[in-house]
């Protein structure tokens, strides 16, 4: 019996540590990215670039260990938005984002659909059992079948990584973060 009671203390006490390492870093915080390092990222960032000029992901930490990041562009027609859902650890000033549970997506591509580049509005979810954001036939991306919905979470810009993993993150006292160069995107 004693040995049980131990055993749930010790695991009650990991727990809470836990939640304790989490809570000192939940909230809010912002990463602008620099447009003029998006044209040298990935096959077709620099389609994007000139189209789109400003990006702006949100990332809310929970108290829970649970984060949301937003990934959004939202510039005269073009309305761009995927969001990312899973968990996350923190460790000495670090954020490790653990790859996306749940991902999902709204794209408007606006003018780029009247050029037959899209095929329309493209929404999903992965948690609904949409596992590609498909893209028209005319589309750049067409020839690969569209994107894997994950595929953007390594990258800080809306865009495809050729790789998928966990995210390494640094907060900023003013309220925004940064990404740590050697854990995250191979396209940077």
């Amino acid at each position: 019996m004693k040995k049980s009671v131990i055993i749930v203390l010790a695991l009650t006490l990991v727990f809470a540590a836990m939640l304790t390492s989490c809570a000192s870093v939940a909230g809010t915080y912002t990463f602008t990215p620099a447009m003029e390092d998006v044209a040298a990222n990935t096959q077709h960032q620099a389609f994007l670039a000139d189209g789109v000029p400003s990006q702006l992901n949100t990332l809310k930490l929970e108290k829970d260990g649970t984060y949301t990041l937003e990934k959004k562009v939202d510039e005269d027609r073009i309305h761009l938005t995927a969001t990312f859902y899973g968990t996350y650890t923190e460790e000495k000033g670090v954020v490790t984002l653990k790859v996306p549970t749940d991902v999902s997506w709204d794209f408007d591509w606006g003018q780029f659909i009247d050029m037959e580049y899209f095929p329309g509005v493209l929404k999903g979810q992965l948690s609904k059992g949409d596992v590609k954001i498909d893209c028209g036939r005319n589309s750049f991306n067409y020839m690969g079948g569209g994107h894997e919905p994950t595929y953007m979470f390594m990258t800080p810009y809306l865009m495809d990584s050729e790789t998928t993993g966990d995210v390494q993150i640094t907060l900023n006292k003013d309220g925004t973060y940064s990404y740590v160069e050697v854990a995250s995107s191979e396209d940077e």
